[in-house]
C-alpha cells in the first residue's frame, strides 16, 4: 500500500514540476507577445511623425523605447 501512495505521490510532484517549467515558458512567450506589440505600436506612432515631420524628439524617445525593447527581448 505504501509503495502505490510514494509512487502517486512521486507523479504528482513531477507533473507539478512539469507544470512550472511550462507555465514560465508561457509567461516568457507572453512578455515576447507584449514587448512586439508595443514595439509595433510605436513604430507605427513614429512613422505618422516621421511623414508629418513636426516631432523630432519622439525619434529620440521611440528610438530608445526600440533599444531597450530589443534587449528585453534577447
Amino acid at each position: 500500500m505504501s509503495g502505490n501512495v510514494q509512487k502517486v505521490t512521486t507523479f504528482l510532484f513531477y507533473i507539478q514540476d512539469l507544470n512550472e517549467k511550462f507555465s514560465v515558458k508561457r509567461d516568457f512567450i507572453v512578455l515576447k507577445f507584449m514587448c512586439s506589440f508595443l514595439f509595433l505600436l510605436y513604430l507605427g506612432a513614429f512613422l505618422i511623425v516621421a511623414f508629418s515631420g513636426r516631432y523630432i524628439s519622439m525619434f529620440l524617445f521611440s528610438e530608445n523605447f526600440i533599444l531597450s525593447c530589443v534587449i528585453v527581448v534577447d
